[in-house]
């Protein structure tokens, strides 16, 4: 190799090393882009424990954002459906038990309520029967003593007029 050659092989050898180095050396504590295209995604804190998690799920289209407690359970989770057409926001407890969820659905919009064993449901919400206010015991999904739903056509609770 004559030393003309030298001259340019060498600094464009350093030049490639230096570029497939720089990444491992000096980590990039931001990056920008138009678009980011993954399978997943997750939040990690200053100690790696993840924070929160953004993946496809279940059936196809369904995909969840899932933040976490620092024991890494999932306190809220905002997703689709199990039909994947409507959006669904869950809070949990500590124990992993849903406490509220509003959600959609073909009919209408609902908000549900939990107590702490996930047993009891208290809702609010419209559906093809009508709109109302409702508690079921979610274990035998039986309406509990008190409730009021009102049909579609009825302009004023409970009144028809």
């Amino acid at each position: 190799m004559s030393d003309r050659e030298r001259w340019i092989v060498y600094p464009l050898l350093m030049l490639a090393l230096g570029t497939s180095l720089r990444s491992r050396l000096f980590p990039a504590s931001e990056v920008q882009a138009e678009a980011v295209i993954c399978k997943s995604l997750t939040v990690t804190d200053d100690a790696g424990r993840k924070t929160a998690e953004l993946a496809p799920f279940g059936a196809p289209s369904r995909c969840a954002l899932h933040l976490l407690n620092s024991d890494g359970r999932i306190t809220l989770a905002l997703g689709t459906d199990v039909t994947g057409q409507f959006g669904v926001v869950e809070t949990l407890n500590a124990n992993g038990k849903q406490q509220v969820v509003l959600g959609a659905s073909a009919e209408g919009g609902f908000a549900r309520a939990y107590d702490a064993e996930g047993t009891t449901l208290v809702g609010i919400g419209h559906d093809r029967r009508g709109s109302g206010i409702y508690a079921i015991d979610a274990i035998t999904s039986r309406a509990l003593p008190w409730g009021y739903r009102f049909k579609r056509d009825q302009s004023s609770l409970g009144t028809g007029e």
